[in-house]
């Protein structure tokens, strides 16, 4: 796979990253939110709570994440990483703490269920730097916690 590209999500990806999460997450009870949040990245402006970021690499979409400030605080979140490996993962989050520190952001969250389907998302996060600062038991249901994920900026400064 050549270096990929980052740009914002457009109504025109909406086939191609509606066929990512089916892929990834097809079958799954994760599948309608995943669908969910990538069609409020579709709709949503610049700077919105549910903002998408594309990787594109030779001329394909190989992953998506959905991120947005979380109102009233200097905090952003990840609502969704999807599609691509542990490599591509990590550096879709660089390039969105990228624009959760230009936008004013000390800090990153991101909650994940502690389940299989999500084992690429949270080895990206921890390449990112993030943390897991804290679970939730049984949360998602029976069996299945939801592990919060924290990435603190620090002094860094954005570029």
């Amino acid at each position: 796979m050549n270096e990929p590209g980052f740009r914002a999500l457009c109504p025109s990806d909406a086939g191609e990253v509606r066929a990512l999460v089916r892929g990834q997450f097809g079958g799954t009870p994760y599948e309608a939110r995943s669908l969910e949040l990538v069609e409020l990245a579709i709709r949503a402006a610049a700077g919105a709570e549910h903002e998408g970021l594309v990787a594109v690499a030779g001329g394909i979409i190989r992953g998506v994440a959905v991120h947005g400030a979380i109102a009233g605080s200097q905090s952003g979140k990840v609502h969704a990483l999807i599609g691509g490996d542990v490599s591509l993962g990590t550096l879709l989050l660089g390039v969105v703490r990228q624009r959760q520190a230009r936008a004013g952001a000390a800090l990153l969250v991101c909650e994940l269920p502690d389940e299989p389907a999500f084992a690429t998302a949270a080895e990206a996060l921890a390449g990112a730097g993030f943390a897991v600062e804290g679970a939730i038991a049984d949360f998602v249901r029976d069996g299945v916690a939801l592990r919060l994920f924290v990435r603190r900026f620090g002094g860094e400064k954005p570029r």
